[in-house]
C-alpha cells in the first residue's frame, strides 16, 4: 500500500524506484533502488504513519507519511516515454504505460457489444449513473498529453482527455473515469493510482488552457 503512495522517490525524484523490505523481527523498510535511501516505517496508533529516512550519507530525518507525500509531489513534471505509436498525432507524446489491468464498463455501453469505433463510446441515450458494471477485458492503459489509450489484443482504442469529466480512485484498486455519459473502471494491480492522478492532474491544466474543458480530479 505504502509503495503505491511512494510512486516517486522524495529524495532523488526517480519514479517507480521504491520497494518494501519486510521483516518479522524489525520494522518494515522502504528502499530506493536509485539513490539507495531507505525509510523505517512506524505506525502511531490512531494517527499517521511516521517514516524515518536514512540517506546514503548516513543522515536521518523523520516525518509523517503526509509530509513525505508532499515532498514526493514537489516540483513534479511528467516524463515522456520513448515510444512511437502510429495513432498519435503531431505534438502528442506517451507519458505512462500501465501493467496488465482489467477494464470494466456499464452494461448498456456499446463497447460490450458491437462497437467498432476507435474512440470509446461517450454519448448515452439514457441516464447511466446507476448502471451495473460488467467486465470488458484485459489490456494496458497508456497516457498521452491528449488521450488515454487502451491497448487490448494489439488493438488501440482511446479516450480524449478533453471529453473526460472526472477521474478518481475507488477503494485504492480502481482507477475510474466518467467519459461523457459513461463510466469506465480500470482494475489496477501493481500500478500506483496516485501516480496516474498526478499525471492527469498536471495535464488537466493544459487541457483547460487549450479547450476550456475542466477535468474534475479526486484528491491526490
Amino acid at each position: 500500500m505504502i509503495t503505491t503512495l511512494f510512486w516517486r522517490c522524495p529524495i532523488c525524484k526517480k519514479e517507480d524506484s521504491i520497494f518494501v523490505k519486510r521483516s518479522i523481527f524489525k520494522s518494515n523498510r522502504l528502499f530506493c533502488s536509485n539513490c539507495h535511501s531507505y525509510w523505517t516505517i512506524r505506525r502511531i496508533v490512531g494517527k499517521d504513519y511516521v517514516l524515518k529516512l536514512t540517506d546514503t550519507f548516513g543522515n536521518s530525518r523523520e516525518m509523517s507519511l503526509s509530509q513525505w507525500y508532499k515532498m514526493i509531489k514537489k516540483d513534479f513534471v511528467p516524463t515522456k516515454k520513448d515510444i512511437n505509436l502510429r495513432e498519435i498525432e503531431k505534438g502528442e507524446d506517451i507519458y505512462l504505460i500501465s501493467n496488465r489491468i482489467k477494464l470494466f464498463a456499464q452494461k448498456e455501453n456499446p463497447i460490450l457489444y458491437n462497437h467498432n469505433e476507435k474512440e470509446f463510446p461517450w454519448k448515452a441515450c439514457k441516464d447511466t449513473h446507476y448502471s451495473y458494471i460488467k467486465y470488458v477485458g484485459w489490456g494496458n492503459l497508456l497516457l498521452s498529453n491528449e488521450r488515454l489509450f487502451w491497448n487490448s489484443n494489439n488493438t488501440l482504442t482511446f479516450f480524449w482527455l478533453k471529453k473526460i469529466n472526472s477521474v478518481f480512485n475507488e477503494a485504492n484498486v480502481f482507477f475510474s473515469i466518467w467519459y461523457g455519459d459513461y463510466k469506465y473502471k480500470f482494475r489496477f494491480y501493481k500500478d500506483s493510482i496516485l501516480k496516474w492522478l498526478n499525471y492527469i492532474g498536471w495535464f488537466s491544466e493544459e487541457i483547460f488552457r487549450k479547450y476550456k474543458h475542466k477535468i474534475r480530479i479526486a484528491n491526490y
